[in-house]
């Protein structure tokens, strides 16, 4: 492992803990992540394509493979996960 990518894996352990850390690492969203954990996946802050009082959708584009994965957010938490 490079010396770059072992001090964000610490960075990322001393900020949410090493199951999340491997998590955000290994690139995959899961259910019940907060919007704070899916932008350190991401790398950026994604554009929020809808936004009401307690929900947001969000668009990550992969122009490499020419797909879009949308993030479906109520509260601060991830509760939907479409792939196109």
């Amino acid at each position: 492992m490079s010396q770059v990518l072992s001090k964000r894996k610490q960075d990322l352990t001393n900020k949410y803990g090493a199951a999340m850390a491997s998590k955000i690492i290994a690139g995959k969203y899961e259910i019940g992540m907060r919007k704070a954990v899916c932008k350190e996946i991401a790398g950026y802050t994604p554009p929020v394509l809808n936004k009401t009082g307690t929900s947001e959708i969000w668009k990550i584009s992969n122009i490499f493979f020419d797909n879009s994965t949308y993030l479906f957010f109520e509260d601060d938490k991830l509760v939907r996960i479409v792939n196109r």
